[in-house]
């Protein structure tokens, strides 16, 4: 019996469905927006009261306005951003300019676990979105044919990635698989056709599709030597620190979504990153593959190390483990927790992202926390959810500036985002 044709047919009504949700949950242009955010969120993300943000919207006639909606006034993440800027340029306070500085490097953070459904898209976007919160500029490089990370943007991977038949880019670029297969000196183009915006407007995208697979393809074919094919100018394993270098003045952070398995864009994303976060789940079959994990990043160090040198390879400059979906009243969870904390000591972030209602009713619609407006009954549910989420970012966003040999701000930590009091 052959299954190909059953195969495809099924594949045709999934995509056909996925496509339908997408349009029905979002705005009527069938493309996903980002809301508003209330007067208490605004200050919460600029680090002022209430009262200082209603007497500058009162009183300077450049900062920004809002909208006032009945007696509540909202405000775009454009707008946001704007308060920041005007705030910097009238204090002189550095914490009002996010982000890396003259001199300072794009700080690649991968997100990477050979075990799957451990949580990596999710945390992929939800700490892209709290950084771009918090005003940096971030890139997400979606490298997962799954394409989770891309699916969260309201971007169907089928229809919206790669060329069509005449060549011509998709609405969603071309992927990491255009700059991959680019031909010699058409690296501006390659880049270009790569990136897209996104509806929130300090993140962008390279989006993915199936057409990794391709690109995972043409990487093993470079790794081999031939004495007949021509060298290529940039080493296999090197592709998307190569890419990154060439965008990255655009940005303060890059975020690599990693698949859950060890091909040849995952050895690209570690040999990129300056940063690795682990994503795992509170149980014993998942502290055991994130045990193998673990030595198998200790072989990949060491053979980075030697096919670089330290002149070279910069390294790893943090490396946290990051708990998903815990649910705090769970025994077996807590036991598996407490273990990780004793082995792993400071590598843990010590604030596991937290499994709620709330979190699951986003998942459901294709949105994030930070773009989740939740009913009454879930508000509790959000802000605890949200709360962990943030004081997640907190911790990354510290690593971040200590790549940057920085501190954090006084109070950059939980409770300074989207859930803050």
């Amino acid at each position: 019996m052959s299954w190909h044709a059953t195969l495809e047919g099924i594949t045709k009504r999934l995509r056909s469905q996925q496509s339908a949700i997408i349009a029905d949950q979002n705005s009527s242009n069938r493309e996903k927006s980002l809301r508003r955010f209330t007067s208490k969120e605004v200050s919460a993300l600029l680090g002022i009261t209430e009262s200082h943000l209603r007497n500058r919207v009162s009183s300077a006639d450049a900062f920004p306005q809002g909208t006032l909606l009945g007696k509540s006034r909202y405000f775009t993440l454009e707008e946001i951003n704007a308060a920041r800027r005007w705030l910097h340029d009238n204090t002189g306070n550095q914490r009002y300019r996010p982000g890396k500085r003259d001199g300072e490097a794009l700080c690649v953070v991968a997100n990477t676990n050979f075990k799957g459904g451990v949580g990596k898209s999710t945390s992929t976007v939800h700490l892209a979105q709290y950084l771009a919160l918090k005003g940096y500029r971030v890139l997400i490089v979606d490298l997962d044919a799954q394409a989770s990370s891309t699916a969260l943007f309201g971007i169907d991977p089928a229809r919206h990635v790669g060329r069509d038949a005449a060549g011509h880019v998709l609405p969603a670029g071309t992927s990491i698989h255009g700059w991959i297969s680019r031909a010699t000196g058409d690296e501006n183009a390659a880049a270009t056709d790569a990136v897209r915006r996104t509806y929130w407007p300090n993140i962008d995208l390279v989006a993915a599709s199936a057409i990794l697979h391709s690109s995972e393809d043409m990487l093993k074919q470079r790794s081999m030597p031939s004495m007949h094919g021509p060298m290529a100018e940039v080493d296999w394993h090197h592709e998307v620190r190569a890419f990154l270098d060439h965008v990255g003045d655009a940005y303060d952070v890059a975020i690599l979504d990693c698949r859950p398995d060890i091909n040849m864009l995952s050895v690209n994303a570690f040999s990129a990153a300056d940063g690795l976060i682990v994503p795992v789940l509170a149980t014993n079959m998942d502290l055991q593959s994130m045990t193998e994990f673990m030595a198998f990043l200790a072989v990949t160090e060491r053979r980075l190390l030697k096919l670089y040198g330290k002149d070279i390879w910069r390294g790893w400059t943090f490396l946290r483990v990051l708990v998903n979906r815990y649910v705090a009243t769970s025994r077996p969870q807590t036991e598996v927790v407490d273990s990780m904390n004793l082995v792993l000591g400071p590598l843990m972030i010590r604030h596991p992202m937290v499994e709620t209602s709330a979190l699951g009713s986003a998942g459901n619609m294709k949105w994030t926390l930070y773009e989740y407006v939740p009913a009454k009954s879930e508000d509790r549910s959000y802000k605890r959810a949200v709360a962990a989420m943030d004081a997640v970012g907190s911790v990354i966003e510290a690593e971040i500036l200590g790549f940057w040999g920085r501190r954090p701000q006084e109070g950059a930590d939980a409770g300074y985002g989207v859930a803050a009091e």
